[in-house]
């Protein structure tokens, strides 16, 4: 059981429960971190998908929020690389490994 960190509290099922209980309190809400993260990767790329339950206050419920993360991990010599991959990159990594996972 997670409480909202009010003493005295009772405890909740979920992360966006503790932030419903919050949100009706006008209160600050909690982060809450990811219950699914997926990450690929591939010389040099690594794409990171995450997908965490928030709670929604217009439709008071929870709902999924996925982000995605992708990053250059080529490294020149001893310096990284601080060239922005772009999404033709990020096309490539997903079209590797589906094929893959095709094998």
């Amino acid at each position: 059981m997670l409480t909202s960190g009010n003493s005295g509290a009772v405890g909740y099922d979920s992360g966006w429960a503790v932030n419903q209980a919050e949100y009706e309190a006008a209160r600050p809400l909690t982060p809450i971190s990811p219950e699914i993260t997926i990450a690929i990767r591939n010389d040099p790329y690594k794409l990171v998908q995450s997908t965490t339950q928030a709670y929604d206050p217009v439709a008071d419920t929870s709902g999924p929020v996925a982000s995605e993360e992708f990053y250059l991990l080529s490294w020149t010599g001893r310096n990284m690389s601080r060239r922005p991959p772009s999404r033709n990159a990020l096309q490539r990594v997903v079209e590797q490994v589906g094929q893959q996972s095709a094998m």
